[in-house]
């Protein structure tokens, strides 16, 4: 049977597009659509398992460390002959540089496509002033022409549209890639009796927050003692400037004031066996790993910035903290340990129900499909 047309779905990594964009990828294939997805490779083992729902891997090479010219150029061209090739009745952008070049490439050769906006990276949390006014001009290039433009926070949306980069009507929100609400369901785990364990999954870089996490940990320690446990759940990156190194993670876990744990495909265990998950970042899109806590019923502790204060409502299931204040955040780290246990129970009964609410997978999936239906049926 003729497909009905192609799909191209376009992100900076693999992993991202399995972590992410699976069930709308599903989604589309069951309607009649050939899909392909471009990214830079990262594991053969999440290709196979998207090319085993039948997408199909195209690989395209992005530098996700800033501005490198040589390369987003060699990048550029790649998306240009990829979509010239497979003349796709329409691409979906995830991520700032596929955002950027393939915008790009995709109105050169008058290509409908989507831009969705997960976060707005580090260049608008610590980049300087100039650098934020060039990348809002490729911007406002790259998604003048868009059919749409998604946004998952409404913090982005104002940005993008108070600085004239794309038109409010043509936009939407999208709050994240939702939760499977079945998968992340509270688990029959009893924490409380020896220690309180306090969990931050997070990339172990400056803009998470990770050092004001340490910061906590080192202070929370010796005023509570072993009654206490800070753990770490996250990948470390080497080449990232911003990132703790491997020997500083180990320096730290052999003090015990953190205790590492590694990375995983799956944080639903150590989730559920955490007292509360601890989020210090600076800025995020929507956080995935909040929804994914509070959709397990557990109190939560983030900053009070965009992309975290969507998901945690200050004493309704969980506390704000200031963002960047490692003494701020040891307060509410505090506060939780002190909070009654039925108080905590009443955190996580709320932040569920926030998650039912606004956060489930299947509802966004729906949404999101609808919205590139009418694109198509256009």
């Amino acid at each position: 049977m003729r497909a009905k047309g192609r799909i191209l779905i376009v992100s900076n990594n693999v992993w991202t597009i399995y972590k992410f964009r699976k069930e709308m990828i599903i989604r589309l294939i069951e309607l009649g659509y050939e899909v392909s997805f471009l990214a830079t490779f990262d594991n053969q083992k999440y290709v196979d398992d998207l090319e085993s729902i039948g997408a199909n891997f195209v690989s395209i090479r992005f530098d996700r460390k800033g501005l490198n010219p040589v390369s987003d150029i060699y990048s550029f061209f790649l998306l240009l002959f990829a979509y010239f090739r497979l003349k796709p009745s329409l691409v979906i952008h995830y991520t700032i540089k596929p955002n950027i070049y393939g915008g790009w490439a995709a109105r050169i050769i008058n290509v409908p496509y989507v831009g969705m906006i997960t976060g707005v990276g580090n260049v608008f949390i610590s980049g300087s002033e100039i650098l934020k006014k060039i990348v809002m001009k490729m911007y406002k290039f790259s998604l003048s022409h868009s059919k749409l433009v998604w946004f998952t926070n409404h913090s982005d949306q104002d940005m993008f549209v108070n600085n004239h980069i794309v038109n409010k009507n043509r936009s939407g929100i999208v709050p994240g890639s939702g939760v499977d609400t079945l998968h992340f369901s509270p688990l029959n785990t009893n924490t409380s009796n020896n220690k309180f364990v306090f969990l931050m999954i997070a990339r172990l870089q400056g803009p998470k927050g990770i050092y004001e996490y340490i910061e906590a940990a080192k202070s929370l320690r010796v005023k509570i003692g072993s009654k206490v446990e800070f753990q770490v759940l996250g990948g470390i990156d080497s080449k990232n400037p911003d990132a703790l190194s491997l020997s500083e993670v180990i320096e730290f876990h052999n003090q015990k004031i953190i205790n590492y744990l590694g990375e995983t495909d799956d944080v639903k265990d150590y989730i559920g066996n955490s007292d509360c998950v601890v989020l210090p970042s600076y800025r995020e899109g929507l956080s995935t790993t909040l929804v994914e806590a509070a959709s397990m019923k557990k109190p939560l502790i983030t900053s009070d910035v965009p992309g975290c204060h969507d998901v945690v409502i200050d004493n309704y299931n969980g506390y704000l903290c200031k963002p960047k204040n490692h003494r701020d955040l040891e307060a509410k780290m505090m506060l939780m340990y002190q909070t009654s246990r039925e108080k905590r129970q009443e955190f996580g009964l709320n932040g569920r129900k926030i998650v039912e609410d606004n956060f489930d997978k299947g509802k966004l999936v729906d949404y999101q499909v609808k919205e590139i239906m009418k694109i198509l049926n256009k």
